[in-house]
């Protein structure tokens, strides 16, 4: 083979490593030691947080414990990192585990107070725990819809990468903030009836 196509073939040989070097460890995130990390945290609860959609499915199908630990972890992380996205979106996860905490909380006494057979006046302490979990919804919903909104428009890569969308959506928040206005207006007409 002549001496010029071997040179030639070396540098194209050369160009390609380079890209491939830059394809894996600059370009994509999940090569970017900050995020594998928080990767490998999630992992370890269970959640693959490569994509947002299967971040989140995973995060609702935790336990009350795993939600805390989970939210506080990720906090933890967000005060941590250096990378601007990166806080974001833990502080996202971990707003996420804290609406699906409470909104389990808020299940379970709902389960309560429907199952017990007391009258609604022995039943206004379930009432008020609905009342408090169902404003915690209510706020982190609001917090979250802001948050991934937000995020989509600073990093439009990163959203397009991880696939994040705006949760909850309008229509959702509006059928939250609906819900939460009714159950509200509900404990509230049953504590002055049950002075």
């Amino acid at each position: 083979m002549d001496k010029r196509w071997k040179n030639l073939i070396i540098v194209f040989g050369v160009i390609a490593l380079l890209g491939f070097v830059y394809y894996l460890y600059i370009s994509r995130p999940s090569f970017v030691p900050e995020y594998s990390a928080m990767l490998t945290l999630m992992e370890k609860y269970g959640v693959d947080a490569k994509q947002f959609p299967s971040a989140l499915a995973g995060i609702s199908n935790l336990s009350e414990p795993q939600l805390e630990k989970l939210s506080t972890e990720l906090k933890d992380f967000s005060n941590k990192t250096n990378e601007a996205w990166l806080k974001d979106l833990a502080l996202i996860y971990s707003d996420f585990a804290e609406m699906e905490l409470n909104r389990k909380k808020l299940e379970k006494a709902s389960l309560q107070a429907k199952s017990l057979t007391a009258s609604a006046c022995e039943r206004v302490s379930l009432f008020n725990e609905m009342k408090k979990r169902g404003g915690s919804v209510v706020k982190i919903s609001e917090k979250l819809f802001q948050a991934t909104s937000d995020f989509s428009k600073k990093y439009p890569d990163k959203t397009a990468e991880i696939k994040l969308y705006v949760a909850p959506t309008a229509t959702q928040l509006a059928r939250i903030r609906e819900s939460y206005k009714m159950q509200s207006a509900f404990v509230g007409a049953l504590g002055e009836v049950c002075k």
